[in-house]
Formats: C-alpha cells, structure tokens, sequence
C-alpha cells in the first residue's frame, strides 16, 4: 500500500508539471505568433517606406533593403541582396558609405550623415543618412542598420540660400557707409566691414555687443539711449538724422552722421533699427577751422581803422576838420584815423625850390 500511495503522488506531480509545460509551450506559441506579427508589421512598414532601407554586414555585403532602396539601386531585391556595396557604386561615393560604416562598426554608437554622391545616370544626389548598430549574442556589431532619405532639394535651397546671404553680405561690404541692425535690447545683430573697420574692430569683435555700452561715448549714452527709444515707439521724424560720436577701440572718437529705419517682424512689431552712418570727423574738423579762422578774421577787422566817406581839408594848407571841429594837419589826422604811419623827407621839386 504505501507503495502505491507513493505512485499516485509521482502521478500526480507528472500530471502538473505536463500541464506546467503545456502552458509553457502555449506561452511560447503565443510569443512566438506576437513576434511573427510584429516582423510583418515592421517588414511591412519598411516596404512602404518612402526611405531607402537597408541592413549591411560587417564584410559590407547587402543583407536586407526594402523596395525603395532597391528602386533607388535600379536592381530588384533579389538581385542585390547578398551582394557587395562595391558593385552598386563609383569608388568615390563607396568612399564615404564605407567610411560612416566602418565608424559605427567601430564605435558601436549611432551616428548622422549628410552626404553628396555622384551617380551615374543620377548625378548629385544628397542623402541624409541614420546608421544604428544591431548587436549580436556576443555584444559585437554584426551589421548596420541604415536609412537614407533625398535631402537634394533641401541642400540645393541651402545652397541657393547661402549664396544669396554672401552675395547681400558683399553688397553690405562694399558700400561706403557704415551699417548697424541694432534689437531692442540695444545689442549688434550686424555690421558691415565699413562699419567695423571705423570702430577698429573686426566684424565679430562688433556681433553680439551692447552698442551704447561698448560704442557711444559716457557722456552721450543717456541721451542716444533715449533717442533709439524715440525711434522704437515710432517717431521717427524726430530722430531721422542724427550726428553723435562713437567710440574706437583704441578710445578714439569720430562723428558720425546717421539715419534710420525702423524694423519689424512678421507681426508688425518694431524688433530692429537699421541705422546707415557716415564718417563726418573729417568734415566737422574742417568746418571747426573755418569757424576759428573767420572769428579771427572779424576780431583782425573789427581792430582795423578805415578812413572813409568825406573829409573837409583846408584848400591852401591842407588841414583837415575832425568830427570836433579842430583844423589838424594831414599826417596826423590820417595816423588817428588809420594804421598808418609817416617818415619824413622832401621830394625832388621842394628841393630844387628850397635849396
């Protein structure tokens, strides 16, 4: 009997571990059906991609890449697959692919690349590329996920862009007068080369700094400060000219005469003053001279005695009547009245006559 009892336990213990298994193999037809789904999910998703998708082993060869890619290629799937990348692209376009991926098997890290090729039949062609690792059972790199999309439309309209930016810059730097965008917070958003090289500066010396802080004389900064508040609110007609001095690095200072155009942004809200300047110094230096020298010219006049209107003389000795009435001889009333001086002597005929 115990015997037996014995048996029925051993039974009954087999009995739940073979329902503990089938559970388990349940449990695992169930994971394993999930993950069939989620393979043809993202399979699926892949394919209908508008991106070109791609798996590289670590010997460079094609393991996988979805109808795009293969499009893109100009082959069908199978046709490519398992092949190298060096039969799909010129030496110097392999270059590149080949470098991006030797940095991720390397690093183990995900990286980003913005790359031009040159194809054939294709021309320049810009790919934006990501490059993920995918990690084998050993924590090595065993190939590269990729995903490429076409960034030439975006790339040329850069480009197009940054050509018309140098080619305003040029125009910036080649005018004569001196030209600021100051914001709101009193900070250089821009200079031109004119307007950097009368500071003394270089243009990046200029960006970025408070203009009445680092340009604008002590004494005058209150004043302007006001001024460009005048100008931000809109009243403009008071400030449309304006001469003021700035500061040099050296700590010299030069005048300058500027106008102004208020900014705005997309909503109608003043963001900015354009102010266009020119170096006067020379001409005030000048103008100051000839201040000096006229105010010299009138005090030199103004000491100069000047005979003039008429003179009653005596017809037989030749005295003349001043303003009082007195008979004065010649010479003396023309030294009284004139800088004038006399010297002495007789002429040829008083000669003959007297001696």
């Amino acid at each position: 009997m115990p015997d037996m009892d014995n048996l029925k336990e051993e039974l009954k213990a087999l009995k739940e571990k073979l329902k503990e298994l089938e559970g388990l193999r349940t449990a695992g037809a169930r994971a394993e059906e999930a993950l069939r789904e989620s393979e043809d999910l993202y399979r699926t998703l892949a394919e209908s991609a508008e991106d070109n998708i791609f798996i590289i082993g670590n010997d460079l060869r094609i393991e996988y890449l979805n109808n795009f890619a293969a499009k893109f290629l100009g082959n069908e799937k199978g046709e490519i697959t398992g092949r190298h990348l060096r039969d799909f692209f010129p030496p110097p376009a392999f270059t590149l692919m080949e470098k991006g991926l030797k940095d991720v098997f390397t690093t183990g890290a995900q990286i980003f690349r913005e790359d031009i090729f040159d194809l054939p039949g294709k021309g320049a062609i810009g790919l934006g590329t990501k490059l993920s690792p995918l990690f084998g059972k050993d924590g090595a790199v065993r190939a590269v996920l990729g995903i490429a999309r076409d960034i030439t439309a975006r790339l040329r309209w850069t480009d197009e862009l940054k050509k018309e930016r140098d080619r305003a810059q040029m125009y910036l730097d080649v005018a004569g007068a001196i030209l600021l965008i100051i914001d709101t917070s009193h900070i250089v958003t821009l200079v031109n080369r004119r307007g950097a090289g009368i500071l003394g500066c270089s243009e990046d010396e200029v960006v970025g700094k408070n203009w009445f802080d680092n340009f604008v004389p002590v004494e005058a900064r209150d004043s302007l400060k006001e001024c460009f508040s005048g100008i931000i609110t809109g009243d403009t007609g008071l400030y449309d000219c304006l001469e003021n001095s700035v500061l040099t690095r050296d700590g010299e200072t030069k005048v300058i005469s500027w106008t102004h155009t208020l900014l705005r942004d997309d909503e109608g809200v003043a963001c900015a003053v354009l102010a266009s300047g020119v170096d006067i110094t020379e001409r005030k230096k000048r103008e100051e001279e000839n201040q000096r020298l006229i105010a010299e010219l009138k005090d030199a006049l103004s000491n100069i005695k000047i005979l003039k209107g008429l003179l009653p003389i005596c017809a037989s000795c030749k005295k003349i009547r001043d303003d009082k009435g007195y008979w004065k001889k010649l010479e003396i009333y023309i030294q009284e009245h004139s800088e004038a001086d006399f010297s002495h002597g007789i002429c040829p005929d008083c000669a003959k006559r007297f001696y």
